[in-house]
């Protein structure tokens, strides 16, 4: 088995699923609070022309909201969780 730690996630989508499709663009500034891993996700899958998520979609960085309770939801649960 791979170890995660050492995939390298742009290589492993190019792999996968062929050639980016965009030039890669950095996230706006609204969206300098969420957490690393999170904006790199979304700077990184939007030179593609596809999704990347189906049964729980990612919600646009622009969009992620902190609750009343301090939490960001950045996914639907397509069972409403």
């Amino acid at each position: 088995m791979i170890d995660p730690k050492k995939i390298n996630l742009p290589t492993f989508l190019t792999t996968w699923y062929d050639a980016t499709t965009k030039s890669g663009t950095s996230l706006p500034d609204v969206c300098d609070w969420l957490p690393a891993p999170l904006k790199e996700w979304h700077e990184l899958t939007r030179q593609w022309d596809r999704r990347f998520t189906y049964t729980t979609p990612m919600i646009p960085p622009e969009k992620i909201r902190l609750t009343d309770d301090g939490k960001a939801i950045f996914m639907i649960d397509s069972t409403g969780d």
